[in-house]
């Protein structure tokens, strides 16, 4: 008789992880996971606390369930994001913060390409508080959209529109931009909630 719920099969060590992308790639199923903020020695686990110079963990599915494969620095790590252009593979993270506290957010936010063995950086982007990158097309057209932005107590000069990226055949432009609000109101169904907010445990 199939079973008619959801079971867990295997539980996989994370620091404040903020989501999960699984892909395919070279015949290898992988998921990669940005994490938020690791805690801190003698400091209480606090939700918008812990140290945000985290990893992107990426995990490679074998016999006896998913296996580490590679870390990638990614600070604050909110979303990240699988796409291809032609034969060629990316993951793009997005980076709310970095620091311990006091937090910074404006920051660099991440493409990584896939160079046969594993991922390296491809492309940097200056962001602030960013939360979620979304690829999409039109037509033959490649864009990479960039959710950020979130209003803080002096720092509301500081704050960036959320923007979209268009490829050129070698690397993303910058394109069009929304208003500098909270991207927290972007794609709501996938929301990972708060831009302030982090767990650490």
């Amino acid at each position: 008789m199939s079973s008619t719920h959801l079971t867990e099969i295997q539980s996989v060590p994370t620091s404040g992880a903020r989501g999960v992308e699984p892909f395919d790639l070279d015949g290898m199923h992988l998921l990669a996971i940005p994490q938020l903020a690791y805690d801190m020695p003698d400091t209480p686990a606090d939700m918008n606390g812990g140290d945000s110079d985290t990893d992107l963990l990426l995990l490679k599915r074998g016999e006896r369930g998913y296996e580490p494969f590679q870390r990638v620095p990614a600070p604050g790590g909110e979303d990240a994001e699988f796409f291809r252009i032609g034969d060629r593979a990316f993951l793009a993270v997005a980076s709310i913060r970095t620091g311990n506290g006091p937090y910074r957010y404006a920051t660099s936010s991440h493409v990584l390409e896939w160079d046969g063995t594993s991922f390296a950086e491809f492309q940097s982007f200056d962001s602030f508080a960013a939360k979620q990158w979304s690829h999409f097309t039109i037509e033959d057209r490649h864009f990479l959209a960039l959710a950020q932005g979130v209003v803080l107590p002096e720092q509301e000069a500081d704050n960036r529109p959320s923007q979209i990226f268009l490829w050129d055949g070698e690397r993303f432009a910058a394109g069009s931009t929304t208003s500098p609000v909270s991207s927290n109101r972007s794609r709501p169904a996938r929301s990972r909630g708060p831009p302030p907010s982090g767990p650490s445990t």
